[in-house]
């Protein structure tokens, strides 16, 4: 009782159980409000323009899109511990249910689910409040310099450059802040990448490049509205006016219904691995015991 007492609140029985079960109830509400989302987009013109092949690409684009978001996670919980070497199944775990947490109307949920977990591991809440400022402080540059690049390069060249630049410097900065700007490059280039490879091997635009860049705007679009979770309806209005000058708006609209289920389904695929190597973490620990 006595070395029970001594611990902090957040190594508690009782805190454990109640994020626990705080955790199922969260993944259940967000699963049921990441089924709307997908339920709200118009998928009858997608399913009938599209071939094999371009719903392939798209399967692949989702689970590539899943994998970068860990890249995000990496950054956010370097700045949220002040530590580099934390392993990826940590990062993940403490990041991911919140990918989907985002999906619950109010935009705070993911934010308060990694407050959460954090606290388990010991991060202190005002390191996580000012990791989770940085990080939308970085998002906005980073998003722009994959739109610059795709539009100054004409394809992806430029953005193997810049995502080169981002390695080197999540590997080589001795910050957590500035290698938090190199995996958000990263993640950003990958994010730029998959908007390219959609326009022009899923829907076969002829300017993908201007395509991509103009996505990337929209997104920022979507992302500084927060009344709008994970920014849906916001980015895809934005994508409409901004790609008028390059493509027909009913194409415009299948591309942007396209890469919002590719993406709501990598948020699936990155937030339930996150509960999954979650589960698996917990039964190896009991099974040790």
């Amino acid at each position: 009782m006595a070395e029970s007492a001594t611990r902090p609140f957040y190594k508690q029985a009782w805190f454990v159980q109640a994020v626990r079960w705080g955790g199922y109830a969260a993944l259940g509400v967000a699963l049921v409000y990441l089924g709307v989302a997908i339920a709200r987009l118009d998928l009858s013109g997608v399913i009938e323009r599209l071939s094999i092949a371009a719903w392939l690409v798209s399967a692949l684009s989702a689970v590539a899109y899943g994998a970068l978001l860990v890249l995000l996670a990496r950054a956010w919980a370097g700045c949220a511990s002040g530590t580099t070497d934390l392993p990826w199944s940590t990062v993940l775990e403490t990041y991911g249910p919140g990918v989907l947490a985002k999906y619950i109307p109010g935009s705070v949920f993911q934010y308060a689910s990694r407050q959460v977990l954090g606290a388990q591991l010991g991060w202190g809440h005002g390191g996580m409040a000012r990791a989770s400022l940085a990080e939308a402080a970085i998002h906005i540059p980073a998003a722009l310099g994959v739109a610059a690049m795709l539009v100054l390069s004409g394809g992806l060249a430029g953005v193997a450059l810049f995502v080169l630049a981002g390695a080197l410097l999540a590997r080589q900065a001795k910050t957590v802040f500035l290698q938090a700007i190199g995996w958000q490059i990263m993640f950003f280039g990958g994010f730029g990448t998959i908007a390219y490879v959609l326009a022009a091997h899923a829907i076969g635009l002829e300017q993908p490049a201007a395509i991509a860049a103009m996505f990337m705007l929209a997104w920022i679009a979507g992302f500084l509205v927060p009344v709008a979770p994970g920014g849906i309806g916001i980015r895809e209005s934005v994508l409409l006016v901004l790609c008028a000058p390059y493509e027909q708006a009913g194409v415009i609209a299948l591309f942007a219904i396209l890469t919002r289920l590719v993406t709501t389904a990598g948020d699936a695929i990155c937030g339930l691995a996150a509960y999954g190597y979650s589960l698996r973490t917990r039964s190896n620990r009991q099974a040790s015991v």
